[in-house]
């Protein structure tokens, strides 16, 4: 399907490990705002949200396309602030795992080295 990824973090010191796991684009958040830069390419499909904060991760539900996924791995000390019109609206959803499958871990370890 010609999937992008893109990934968002909050230091420009990351960007240059992005592309070395398999991003095509990076967002600073500190730098840009990440909802609106998700928006500008289009809008994400899927967000896959590790447990950073839950600030963070609610900045970038607005970036989420019509009928995207926001999927939250771990849970942030801090609660998701979530407006319920675009998500039902825009079909979006949220679903969370408590962990990563390991299959997509052993990926990522992979990747990286």
């Amino acid at each position: 399907m010609g999937f992008q990824t893109i990934a968002i973090a909050r230091r420009g010191d990351k960007s240059s490990l992005a592309p070395k796991l398999g991003a095509q684009h990076y967002i600073d958040s500190q730098v840009t705002d990440t909802a609106a830069g998700l928006a500008r390419m289009g809008g994400a499909h899927v967000i896959l949200a590790a447990p950073t904060s839950g600030t963070a991760m609610s900045a970038v539900l607005g970036g989420l396309a019509l009928g995207g996924k926001f999927v939250v791995v771990g849970a942030p000390a801090k609660p998701l602030e979530v407006r319920a019109l675009p998500l039902i609206h825009g079909g979006r959803s949220i679903m969370a795992r408590r962990r990563a499958r390991r299959s997509i871990r052993r990926t990522r370890w992979r990747s990286a080295r």
